[in-house]
């Protein structure tokens, strides 16, 4: 299944190791204030790790609940045969887009 990632990227699911939630924090926070628990998280990325060792981030949300739900979709679509990201006149799409289809609010 192919995807866009958030930089605009063709990513092939098929031949990502792992799909993972991550919590992403400022670049300025130390890594002691953040395993103290100090720093929260600015953001939460959904992110395909390829075997290359390339990561990429396919979703990203300040609101974990809509990173979790997003997880959610893509294992849905991942375990689904037969679906394709580029359901809808051929075009790749990204997860934004895809869950907002789902819902019946995405564009064409």
């Amino acid at each position: 299944m192919w995807i866009r990632s958030l930089d605009d990227k063709l990513i092939n699911l098929a031949v990502a190791e792992a799909l993972d939630l991550v919590e992403a924090f400022p670049e300025d926070a130390s890594a002691d204030a953040i395993d103290a628990g100090t720093v929260p998280p600015e953001a939460f990325e959904v992110v395909a790790f390829m075997p290359s060792g390339w990561e990429a981030v396919i979703y990203a949300s300040e609101r974990s609940e809509e990173a979790e739900r997003a997880m959610s979709f893509l294992a849905g679509l991942l375990a689904s045969d037969g679906v394709s990201a580029t359901l809808g006149g051929g075009r790749v799409r990204g997860l934004d887009e895809l869950m907002a289809r789902g819902q019946g609010a995405g564009r064409n």
